[in-house]
């Protein structure tokens, strides 16, 4: 019979409570394979990788194949957080060759990264650039393959090669698909001190890919690294950035809402656009009423007619959270009634719903039963 204090140890381990874990197996004695094992797993978590690494050894063999197969792809980034890397580049590399057939290339190309990272850390630089090699070669995915090349730059760096570097790290400043290259490509860039210059429209390209990693301090910084004076659509693009990264923020939007509002009024290629946004903003302030009006008035000015939908859903939705029970009545069953089957323009399913929803409601709240069972 299992002991009940192992039970409840698996669980707080589970439930992330590894000093609780942790306390309930230290008032327990036993050698069972899943004793040890959560025990070498509860050591992992606190940090204590040598005891971890030692209560694998001593359960491995006793474990059924997934598990086993866990704890063989553990060790390795184990023994790496003891300060051995290549030790761990070879045990990795045995994980590899043992799990070759059960492991996708994409997979073993973010693993042989690993390898040539640890073999950089051992000072083994030649070898380290053949093995970011062999894994580009494996890569199938963008990002793995973006990850390995800023790698191999290091590398590259490692062993002097400037010129090879700069041209892997050029491109991935600003076309890096996650915050982690784009970051990490600069600041090699700027630790070496490398012949690279972004072009402005790069560095636009590099804040926006940063705000869709929600990285909002590093967008920002690149916008502010770029010369005052520039064509008039990279002004145009630029000022559209710094207002999206301000409504981003959540806590800005006093400033997202001038700044929208200020493009606008401009006849810059995102002026009604802002309209919709700057709309947004003022919700965002419990500004409702005006809200309202800036969501209408760009519903009618917009080319874009899914978007004026949109507009004029959000703004019956805060008629309905006024408790203007008649306007969100009538507004909603205008929208719920545009467009046939057939028509490129209506509301999205959610957003239908939600109509019925608060025609309902509003219908109900007037006295008009029957009216409300229809929605």
């Amino acid at each position: 019979m299992r002991d009940e204090r192992l039970v409840r140890a698996g669980r707080a381990f589970e439930a992330g409570d590894v000093d609780e874990a942790a306390s309930l197996l230290d008032s327990m004695e036993s050698s069972s394979a899943e004793f040890l094992y959560l025990s070498a797993r509860v050591a992992e978590a606190r940090g204590d990788h040598q005891r971890a690494l030692t209560l694998f050894d001593q359960v491995i063999e006793a474990l059924p194949p997934e598990p086993a197969r866990d704890v063989e792809r553990r060790r390795p980034d184990l023994i790496s957080k003891m300060k051995q890397p290549a030790r761990a580049a070879a045990e990795l590399e045995r994980y590899i060759e043992h799990y070759k057939e059960a492991l996708t290339p994409d997979e073993q190309a973010r693993l042989r990264g690993r390898i040539a990272g640890w073999l950089l850390d051992a000072d083994r630089t030649e070898e380290s650039l053949g093995a970011y090699e062999n894994a580009l070669g494996l890569a199938s995915t963008t990002p793995s393959e973006q990850t390995l090349r800023l790698g191999l730059a290091e590398a590259a760096l490692h062993a002097g090669d400037t010129e090879r570097a700069s041209t892997i790290l050029a491109p991935l400043a600003f076309e890096g698909q996650t915050a982690r290259i784009l970051r990490g490509a600069l600041e090699l860039i700027e630790r070496y001190d490398l012949d690279v210059r972004l072009t402005p429209a790069q560095q636009i390209d590099r804040a926006r890919a940063l705000i869709s990693h929600r990285a909002f301090g590093d967008a920002d910084a690149a916008l502010r690294s770029l010369p005052e004076e520039l064509p008039a659509e990279l002004t145009h693009e630029v000022e559209w950035l710094r207002a999206r990264i301000a409504f981003k923020r959540r806590n800005r939007y006093e400033d997202a809402h001038a700044l929208f509002d200020k493009i606008a009024g401009s006849s810059g290629p995102r002026a009604t656009e802002a309209e919709f946004w700057a709309a947004r903003s003022l919700s965002r302030l419990d500004r409702d009423k005006e809200a309202i009006a800036a969501y209408r008035t760009f519903a009618k000015n917009t080319k874009d007619k899914q978007r004026g939908l949109e507009a004029l859903f959000l703004a019956a939705k805060l008629e309905f959270y006024l408790g203007r029970d008649e306007a969100a009545m009538v507004a909603c069953r205008e929208l719920v009634g545009r467009g046939g089957k057939k028509s490129a323009s209506r509301l999205s399913p959610d957003n239908t719903r939600d109509c019925h929803f608060m025609a309902g409601i509003g219908a109900m709240r007037s006295g008009r039963l029957r009216r409300a069972l229809v929605h």
